[in-house]
């Protein structure tokens, strides 16, 4: 998929596909380490097991790059505007077949990046990223207790369809736990 935009420029942030170097791979593995009690109550894959090393984060984005170019998962590094500082991620998942046109937001910021609208705006280049693609529908899932995600997708104009009761297994505390679900169409942007 080599006609799809690789970096998305915005006023305070832009994002760029995931690089697959080993350089990023240690800078990434570096914010993790130094962010993981703000990340890990939300994203499993913050678990030291999961993400011990910076060759884990490397093998994630050869993953992530394969599922690029099929299509699947398009993983996005977020970057301050003016710089290469490292603030956080956001990808767009299909869901599906191609002809559903319909994905999943995923995102996070490392804890001194947050507050500052990187995220709104993050979303809202890769709304317009999914829906030049062709896709009708994007949603937001995120933690019931995880109020600052709440608040992105709400200010970010989703609009809440419910909660999906034990809607993901978090390894961390070994629980089931509900799951808010937000959703927009191309027509709502």
């Amino acid at each position: 998929m080599s006609d799809i935009p690789t970096k998305l420029e915005g006023a305070k942030i832009y994002i760029q596909k995931l690089p697959v170097t080993f350089e990023f791979a240690h800078q990434l593995f570096g914010i993790v380490e130094n962010n993981r009690n703000h990340i890990l109550p939300w994203l499993d894959w913050a678990l030291p097991e999961m993400t011990a090393k910076a060759e884990d984060e490397y093998n994630f984005a050869l993953f992530a790059d394969e599922d690029w170019a099929a299509g699947k998962r398009f993983e996005f590094a977020i970057f301050k505007q003016g710089t290469k500082e490292l603030l956080g991620g956001i990808c767009l998942i299909r869901y599906g077949n191609k002809r559903d046109k319909k994905g999943e937001i995923g995102y996070w910021l490392k804890k001194e990046a947050t507050g500052n609208g990187y995220m709104q705006e993050a979303i809202s280049l890769i709304e317009k990223f999914a829906y030049d693609l062709g896709y009708e529908r994007l949603v937001i899932r995120n933690d019931v207790d995880n109020i600052p995600s709440k608040r992105v997708a709400e200010k970010s104009g989703y609009t809440f369809e419910g909660i999906e009761r034990h809607g993901h297994y978090d390894r961390k505390n070994d629980k089931f736990v509900d799951i808010n679900v937000f959703s927009k169409l191309r027509d709502e942007i």
